[in-house]
């Protein structure tokens, strides 16, 4: 695994599909493991580029490589999802997701800090709990007109 140049990663809930290219683009090695066993497994792999579509855990994951020394790159899943052979399966994802970093005026970006991803989530929750709050104050006001009682 000494010539190896790209891995690339696509994460799902139990399972992480890994794909690993060497320099002239040819596919080394593909395992589909764990995440404990993948842990294990990516400590030993020297440094290179790795490269996953943007989803939930990305960011976790890409922040853990970069602090191993490996470049990483995420990739949108819109743009992923186009080169997808029949649909999504965990055997296609890995191998589209380093052959997209190779095209030119590719968006590509870097996994943002933890602050960051912190800071998103509780304005996510903020601003869906205020819709919540808007909306049990709209029904409040529909059965006080209504004189009806609200069915929950």
């Amino acid at each position: 695994m000494n010539q190896l140049t790209t891995v690339g990663l696509d994460l799902a809930k139990d399972v992480i599909a890994a794909c690993v290219l060497d320099l002239h683009g040819a596919v080394v090695e593909r395992r589909v493991l764990k995440r404990e066993a993948f842990q294990r497994w990516a400590e030993q792999l020297p440094v290179c580029t790795v490269a996953m579509e943007a989803c939930g855990s990305a960011h976790h994951w890409g922040r853990w490589f970069a602090a191993r020394g490996h470049t990483v790159r995420l990739i949108a899943p819109q743009f992923v999802a186009a080169f997808r052979k029949g649909g999504k399966r965990p055997s296609d994802g890995p191998f589209v997701v380093p052959l997209l970093l190779g095209r030119p005026l590719q968006p590509i970006f870097r996994p943002e800090a933890r602050s960051h991803t912190t800071t998103y989530s509780r304005h996510a929750m903020r601003s869906t709990s205020r819709v919540v709050v808007a909306n049990a104050e709209a029904n409040c006001v529909a059965t006080a007109v209504s004189g009806t009682s609200a069915r929950l």
